[in-house]
């Protein structure tokens, strides 16, 4: 319902219509995005996730998926990811949303891993947000005007390189320790 009350507020004439209505359109939103998730397979990842998923595995760290999607398990699975992730958080664990930190910290929990030593990854401005909240490392993908915020940055997935990654996460750290 979060989903669709944005892409109502694009129309003010769409921001009145009925609790009712609006489950109707919510429903039908769902119907259509579990269609599409039908049609994934391998050749929909992006440029680079795998070579990064393959790049943590090798190096024995845990990772986790937290979506916003109650779908992420069947996703991953339709893209044969699966088994990169030792966890995933998907909405229906959660009880807030993206700004909210509480996906990544359920995610760290879960793993067992204090938030400081965490690398949250994401392509979203509430994202980064959620990740900088729980005091994690945040590497953000996309354009820098919305993902200011992140502590390190890159324009596509295409270019996240796992020694990269950790080499700006290890400065930001060394930063941080005491004299």
């Amino acid at each position: 319902m979060d989903s669709l009350e944005l892409i109502l507020q694009q129309d003010p004439a769409l921001a009145q219509l009925s609790d009712q209505e609006k489950e109707i359109m919510a429903n039908r939103k769902n119907e259509q995005y579990l269609e599409l998730v039908e049609t994934i397979d391998s050749s929909n990842i992006l440029p680079g996730i795998e070579e990064l998923l393959a790049a943590n595995k090798e190096q024995g760290l845990k990772i986790a998926l937290g979506s916003a999607s109650k779908n992420a398990h069947y996703v991953l699975d339709r893209l044969g990811l699966t088994h990169y992730f030792d966890y995933i958080v998907d909405a229906s664990q959660v009880s807030k949303g993206k700004p909210d930190p509480e996906t990544f910290t359920v995610a760290a929990d879960a793993l067992g891993i204090e938030y400081p030593a965490c690398i949250g990854i994401e392509d979203s401005a509430a994202g980064v947000a959620a990740i900088n909240a729980a005091h994690m490392f945040s590497v953000g993908v996309g354009d820098a005007a919305q993902l200011s915020d992140a502590d390190y940055l890159v324009e596509a997935t295409s270019q996240l390189d796992f020694k990269e990654i950790v080499e700006r996460y290890r400065r930001k750290m060394a930063l941080k320790e005491p004299d």
